[in-house]
């Protein structure tokens, strides 16, 4: 039996972007940010173009191992650092669970800041924040 037109669009698409290749864009724009890049600036570390890059970030391309390989090479950071997750990552889930309740801009900035921060500083900070933040009944 063929297949009709419309029982292909019922089929999965595995080279459709997905939740994932959004939350990975995401990690890549923090990787990309950290370590002080403009989008034009990887893209030419890369050979890409910017709106290649662009579209990376915001998931709206698949990110192929190899070329991950290559960003993470670019960016300074481990391969896991795209996939790895200390809040137990799942599929759907937002990247940083712990920072769900902001912005990308505010949770980039907070991470940002702390990442530069001397461990000493960074340990009363966040000290400082767990103290103001606390409900009565967690002292």
């Amino acid at each position: 039996m063929a297949a009709t037109g419309s029982d292909k669009s019922t089929k999965h698409n595995p080279r459709a972007v997905t939740e994932f290749d959004a939350e990975l864009g995401e990690r890549i724009r923090i990787a990309r940010k950290l370590a002080g890049y403009s989008q034009t600036e990887l893209a030419e570390k890369l050979g890409l173009t910017f709106q290649q890059v662009q579209k990376y970030e915001q998931g709206k391309n698949r990110i192929a191992a190899g070329r991950l390989v290559d960003l993470a090479d670019a960016l300074g950071k481990p391969l896991g650092f795209f996939y790895d997750n200390p809040a137990a990552f799942e599929p759907g889930e937002p990247i940083f669970q712990p920072l769900k309740g902001l912005d990308p801009d505010t949770a980039q900035r907070v991470l940002t800041a702390l990442e530069r921060a001397d461990p000493k500083v960074r340990r009363s900070i966040v000290n400082m924040i767990e103290t103001v933040t606390s409900d009565e009944s967690d002292r």
